[in-house]
């Protein structure tokens, strides 16, 4: 079994029951999110506003808070050091979520990969088939003529589709 046909047949079948499980675990996902406290949505211009920790700071924070307790005269006014230590702790938890995610992102993008990759193959395999036949049947032509063009333009370069004409 050639390396294609392999990961064909791990290709993921689109079918009713597969686009079910999807939207299942689509919908589990948007629950389990919706159920964390404290997440929230940023725009670009808050993200570059906020505060970013030095990396590493984490155990300086904990420090920090530590000597505000022994030492109320270096705490600030407004600042509680038991909430420094939450916000911490709240880091922490959000980490292991944060890598649980990315592990199953991985997941989904690499199915993606090889379901579009397998089809991308069997669609120039049709394709090398109808451009011959194009070539001794020049109706045959038109069949092949958009693809032929979109090859030639590369995968960075792919030209727009032409606007459907309105009437």
């Amino acid at each position: 079994m050639n390396h294609h046909k392999a990961t064909q047949a791990k290709a993921i079948n689109g079918t009713d029951k597969h686009r079910a499980a999807v939207k299942t675990a689509v919908d589990g996902i948007n629950k389990t999110i919706a159920s964390v406290p404290g997440l929230v949505t940023m725009t670009i211009t808050e993200r570059k506003r906020v505060l970013k920790m030095h990396t590493g700071g984490e155990r300086y924070i904990e420090q920090m808070a530590n000597l505000a307790v022994s030492d109320a005269s270096v705490c600030p006014q407004g600042v509680d050091p038991k909430t420094m230590l939450a916000q911490l702790s709240v880091d922490a938890d959000l980490a292991t979520l944060e890598n649980a995610l990315k592990t199953a992102l991985q997941q989904v993008q690499d199915a993606r990969l090889l379901a579009t990759g397998s089809a991308w193959h069997d669609a120039l395999d049709i394709y090398a088939l109808s451009q011959t036949r194009a070539r001794r049947e020049p109706s045959k032509h038109d069949q092949v003529a958009a693809m032929q063009q979109f090859l030639s333009t590369g995968p960075h370069h792919a030209k727009p589709a032409a606007p459907t004409p309105t009437s």
